[in-house]
């Protein structure tokens, strides 16, 4: 009985340091590192003195469990660098001081576990419990683990684009719509392309704008996001004839089914580096034919596969 409570006695007055520190950036700020310090000061009591500090870390970063988004990252070492305890904590509040309280209450749990098996261990069996003193005002409870914070964005795009087959530059101008794992947009390019083809002893020519609808599932990892999914292509076409005896105009729709991927690279604050790139096959639908008079020719027949690429700059105005 004695030695047991020379042992639980030696526990609380051996002399204990843990020091916080960032393994990586912080989002917007938060965990906050002199915060985080503070609460872990209050709660693992103990001398600050050379030799014996515990290293903890904390990152924030993806969360390994399907489901959740951003977690913060946890990692205590020993004073002979051994990795003693890692954790993964879902942020279930955008307050700073909630997270750092949350850090602070699972070292304290920690130790407080590491004193209790080194009771266990000793020679002799552990004393009976003392009665714990009434806590002076009592603690906040750790924030109970829930699904990951569901968040949306409104974000706007331009980039330049290179359209394909015809190979044409065009202004690429995008809109699109963020939720959780989720993303739908449209996007057009401006002016959009042209062609011209012989006809007779004249010509035709042909000027298409194309717009693309998209939906996407999204992913992220270290800071950077990836969309890819489904598009459907619409392009509005307008033709013309010159130097034949059918002189005219006419207009007409194509219809195409694809696929593209988007990928958002942050710079600063809300602006992000955006590539893009897409490929669709279009249909051969009657309203997408041009025919020529009376001989029914058909003229400027629509690309069988119609893609762009585009790299430029992306904006989120609503998070």
């Amino acid at each position: 009985m004695m030695a047991g409570m020379l042992a639980l006695a030696e526990i609380a007055a051996a002399p204990l340091s843990v020091v916080v520190s960032e393994a990586g950036p912080p989002r917007q700020g938060c965990p906050n590192l002199e915060l985080t310090q503070r609460e872990v000061d209050e709660r693992v009591r103990g001398d600050h003195t050379e030799g014996g500090e515990w290293a903890a870390r904390y990152v924030m970063t993806q969360s390994s469990v399907p489901g959740q988004s951003e977690v913060v990252r946890l990692e205590l070492s020993d004073p002979e660098g051994r990795v003693r305890l890692r954790r993964e904590l879902a942020l279930t509040s955008e307050d700073c001081g909630d997270v750092a309280l949350a850090i602070a209450l699972v070292l304290e749990r920690y130790f407080a576990d590491l004193a209790a098996e080194q009771i266990r261990e000793s020679e002799l069996p552990p004393p009976a419990p003392l009665p714990a003193p009434a806590p002076a005002k009592p603690p906040p409870p750790a924030p109970a683990p829930r699904e990951a914070r569901v968040e949306s964005t409104l974000r706007g795009g331009l980039a330049g684009a290179l359209l394909l087959p015809d190979t044409a530059l065009a202004l690429d101008v995008s809109l699109r719509f963020d939720h959780d794992w989720w993303s739908v947009g449209v996007r057009s390019a401006l002016p959009g392309k042209s062609r011209t083809e012989a006809v007779q002893e004249g010509a035709a020519t042909l000027h298409s704008v194309p717009f693309r609808l998209w939906f996407a599932a999204d992913a992220l990892r270290d800071h950077v996001e990836l969309s890819l999914g489904p598009d459907v292509l619409v392009l509005l076409e307008k033709a013309e004839t010159t130097g034949t005896d059918r002189t005219g105009e006419g207009t007409r729709l194509v219809v195409g089914l694809g696929a593209q991927t988007n990928v958002l690279v942050p710079l600063a604050g809300p602006l992000k580096l955006g590539l893009a790139a897409g490929a669709d096959v279009t249909l051969p639908l009657a309203m997408s034919r041009f025919l020529l008079g009376e001989s029914e020719r058909e003229v400027l027949k629509p690309h069988v596969i119609e893609g762009f690429l585009g790299l430029g700059l992306v904006l989120s105005f609503i998070e």
